[in-house]
C-alpha cells in the first residue's frame, strides 16, 4: 500500500507556489482602507482635536491629531510638504506595483509577497486619501514613548514581517 515514504517529492520538484487570487488581494486591501478610513471618522465626529482618551492605563491612549508632516510631523510648515508627500505615495504604489510584477515573473507569486504587496499599498493609499481629502493625515493612537499613528501606519510593519517570512522561503527552495 501507499506508506509515508512514497510521499517524498521527486528530485528537482519544486514546491508549490500557492497564490492570493486578485480579487482576495484587491478585497483585502479595500477592506484595511475603510477600517482605517472609518476609525478615522470616527475619532473625527467623537474627539476634538487634540484630545486623549486613555485606553489602556497610562500605556495606549485614543488620541485625535492632525499631522500635516512627515512620520511625527516632520516638515508640517512648510508648504511643499502635503504635494510632495502626495507625489512620492504615488510612486511609490507604482514603483511596488512594478517590482513585484518584475519579482513574481522571475521567482514566481507567493501568498508572502502578495500579502507585502497587498499591505504596503492599503498604508499608502490609507494616508494618500487623508492628505487629498484633507490635506493631512489623522492619527488618533498613541502608545507612550512613540509618536500618534493610525491603523495605516501599522500595515508598513506587519508587511515587514511578510517580506522577511518570503526572504525566508526563497532562500529554503535554492
Amino acid at each position: 500500500m501507499f506508506g509515508v515514504g512514497t510521499l517524498v517529492r521527486p528530485e528537482g520538484h519544486r514546491a508549490v507556489n500557492r497564490k492570493l487570487s486578485t480579487r482576495s488581494l484587491v478585497v483585502g486591501v479595500a477592506g484595511l482602507v475603510v477600517v482605517d478610513q472609518a476609525a478615522k471618522a470616527w475619532v473625527q465626529q467623537n474627539l476634538p482635536l487634540h484630545a486623549h482618551v486613555p485606553l489602556l492605563g497610562d500605556t495606549l491612549w485614543l488620541a485625535y491629531y492632525a499631522n500635516y508632516g512627515a512620520v511625527g510631523g516632520v516638515g508640517e510648515s512648510l508648504p511643499w510638504v502635503v504635494p510632495a508627500l502626495i507625489a512620492a505615495g504615488l510612486t511609490l504604489i507604482v514603483a511596488l506595483l512594478g517590482s513585484y510584477r518584475l519579482y513574481s515573473n522571475y521567482l514566481g507569486a507567493s501568498w508572502r509577497a502578495q500579502a507585502f504587496l497587498g499591505l504596503a499599498v492599503a498604508a499608502l493609499l490609507c494616508t494618500l486619501l487623508d492628505r487629498v481629502r484633507l490635506g493631512y493625515v489623522i492619527d488618533f493612537l498613541y502608545v507612550r514613548g512613540w509618536p500618534v499613528f493610525n491603523i495605516g501606519d501599522l500595515l508598513p510593519n506587519i508587511a515587514a514581517v511578510f517580506l522577511l517570512l518570503e526572504v525566508v522561503a526563497v532562500i529554503k527552495r535554492r
